[in-house]
């Protein structure tokens, strides 16, 4: 949007040497390489658990930290439903 410009002011913006680019780059590499011991979590298909984190993410960032439905909240024990 438009208005992200002004509310959420880019780094990119501030750019005065190639240094700055470079110092960008290294650490985008280091929030990755921070990331690599998270993946042994990652459990069926890579794209859908990606895709289904950013959209957790997505909501929980526009609803305020609030959980409206928690599926875990039911009294009965749903689990134990196939013994």
């Amino acid at each position: 949007m438009a208005t992200d410009g002004f509310l959420l002011p880019s780094a990119w913006d501030e750019v005065s040497s190639p240094e700055t680019y470079y110092l960008r780059a290294l650490q985008i590499v280091d929030r990755r390489a921070d990331f690599i011991p998270a993946e042994q979590f990652i459990s069926g298909d890579r794209y859908t658990f990606v895709r289904n984190a950013f959209l957790q993410r997505r909501e929980f960032l526009i609803k305020d930290g609030k959980i409206t439905e928690d599926p875990f909240a039911d009294d009965d024990d749903f689990m134990l439903e196939d013994f």
